[in-house]
């Protein structure tokens, strides 16, 4: 193919980039950009308020854009979840792992896909593909499959056929991976060491079965690679490119993740990052709160020749036939709303998964079940946002209310991490038979995990849950430990289903856990990620 002549730099430039929208309607200069023929929108939570206003505006998106476009969205699962009510909230892809049936992603993807296709947006940004190596990395965590690189494979070969199966495009990420490290490229400039077989036997693999799989797309990590280019952040590195265009023999688009991040504008500009991108052989950037100077810098560089034109011609090529793969995905018409029968199945499949995760890690049996009658309080520890990736969480203390109200003799308290540690026993009410706490990656506030060591002191048996990260249950102290991986309304009532004997705990933990909150401590601090993986 070759560029059309009408199209000018600032065409091109709209071409290659993916932006956001500010409201839950188009304003002035969203629809400048559209009308340029911008790429792709991703959407956030910002842009949703009703099923009928996201209909309405991605219909708008459609009419104004000058071309094809892909609207686009964070639809992962779990907590990484960017509509909820009345979608289906299902359980994240570590829970999904945990119950070790390949189906059930496969048919939570599939079941996504229906949904988002029914609000009219077509690709979703998932599903993570990134190995869990190093389970106290703040940006990857229960968004993975789990530690094994054969299991993160299986299962997201299942999803990526689910997403295309309910007619949306998945766009697989972060290759090359970004499970080896501490550090969230949200805040921080991300480095992998180890070798290149490290990377090819560990990160890679589960990409390599994605593209066998049919993924039309992929999502590059802002992680430096040491093995392949020092110092060079892999969605701007042209030695990425050729690992995965010729070691995964991958000809489909490749997009960067969002270039605002601090991963990439700590060393330089938004602008020159985006052409540096293209360059070096990204199809697309996402400029998202970016996207005017990535639109200002890709057209100076067009105009002045920076960028070769092959790679343009590339790049709008691979554009084009991701446009053809959307054109030839099956389903409903976008925007066409969904039976309640389709939603109430889906329900049914979201309790399903949850029911099979739940995980008994260890602790006393004797404790469980939990009777009815039993005298319970249960303590929802609340806690900052690990990483930027996360949405709007639910408010405080919304899931130990629902835990609770499964006990007549009940009741509920919110935790804060400040000053957690020196309140802890005195806040579990004396007369309770038992307390049942929750956590969300508490792992990462060194107050909380205080206070789950001190828990012992206040004489009561103690169930702590873990609703994200299981990382949490390496903190000392609670009689019974259960991995849950999410905190949906389906995995709360699948948990107090499962602690009142009314169902098992059947999952198992796709990850492995340190052994005692002195190597929570050593994961917290190494220096040396290859040390503590």
């Amino acid at each position: 193919m070759s560029i059309p002549p009408d199209h000018g730099p600032a065409a091109i430039a709209a071409r290659l980039t993916w932006g956001a929208l500010r409201g839950t309607t188009l304003d002035e200069d969203d629809r400048a950009r559209l009308a340029l023929g911008l790429g792709g929108v991703v959407l956030f939570e910002r842009n949703i308020e009703s099923p009928a206003q996201l209909r309405a505006l991605t219909r708008s998106i459609r009419e104004t854009a000058a071309g094809p476009v892909r609207i686009a969205i964070d639809q992962e699962g779990g907590h990484v979840t960017r509509i909820r009510e009345p979608l289906t909230s299902f359980p994240g892809p570590m829970a999904i792992a945990a119950t070790r049936v390949r189906r059930l992603a496969h048919e939570a993807a599939r079941a996504s896909a229906v949904e988002l296709r029914s609000l009219g947006i077509d690709t979703v940004l998932a599903p993570v593909l990134d190995v869990a190596a190093v389970l106290a990395n703040p940006s990857v965590g229960t968004r993975s499959f789990g530690a094994d690189p054969r299991a993160v494979a299986r299962f997201g070969v299942a999803a990526i056929r689910g997403y295309l199966a309910g007619g949306v495009i998945p766009i697989p990420k972060h290759v090359p991976g970004h499970g080896r490290t501490l550090e969230d490229s949200h805040v921080a400039q991300p480095r992998v060491a180890g070798t290149q077989d490290d990377l090819v036997t560990h990160d890679l693999s589960p990409f390599l079965a994605a593209v066998a799989a049919g993924a039309p797309a992929l999502m590059t990590a802002h992680v430096i690679y040491d093995a392949l280019d020092p110092g060079v952040p892999a969605s701007l590195s042209p030695v990425v490119t050729r690992l995965v265009r010729d070691g995964l023999a991958f000809d489909g688009l490749l997009l960067t993740d969002a270039l605002v991040m601090d991963a990439i504008t700590l060393d330089g500009t938004i602008e020159a990052a985006a052409v540096r991108a293209i360059v070096a052989g990204a199809d697309a950037v996402m400029g998202i709160e970016g996207q005017r100077r990535v639109l200002a810098g890709l057209e100076v560089a067009i105009a002045e020749h920076l960028i070769p034109p092959d790679r343009l011609v590339e790049a709008i090529g691979r554009a084009e036939t991701l446009d053809g793969v959307a054109r030839s995905l099956r389903g409903a018409p976008l925007g066409e709303p969904l039976a309640a029968d389709v939603l109430a199945r889906h329900a049914r499949l979201a309790d399903e998964i949850a029911a099979r995760s739940i995980t008994l890690v260890d602790g006393d049996a004797a404790l469980l079940p939990i009777a009815q009658s039993a005298s319970v309080v249960v303590i929802d520890v609340t806690a900052a946002a690990v990483s930027p990736i996360e949405g709007r969480p639910d408010p405080a203390g919304v899931a130990g209310e629902r835990l609770v109200s499964r006990w007549p003799r009940g009741q509920a308290m919110c935790w804060t991490p400040d000053g957690a540690a020196s309140v802890a026993a005195q806040q579990l009410a004396p007369a309770a038979d038992v307390a049942i706490v929750l956590t969300r990656d508490a792992y990462a506030v060194e107050a909380v995990v205080a206070a789950l060591a001190s828990l012992p002191t206040s004489g009561i048996p103690i169930v702590h849950v873990a609703l994200r990260n299981p990382l949490d249950l390496v903190a000392a102290g609670p009689t019974v430990r259960v991995a849950a991986y999410a905190d949906t309304p389906a995995t709360i009532d699948a948990l107090a289903d499962a602690l009142m004997g009314l169902g098992s705990m059947p999952g198992r933990l796709p990850v492995t856990l340190p052994p005692s909150v002195r190597s929570l401590e050593a994961v917290r601090s190494a220096d040396d990620v290859e040390a503590v993986a």
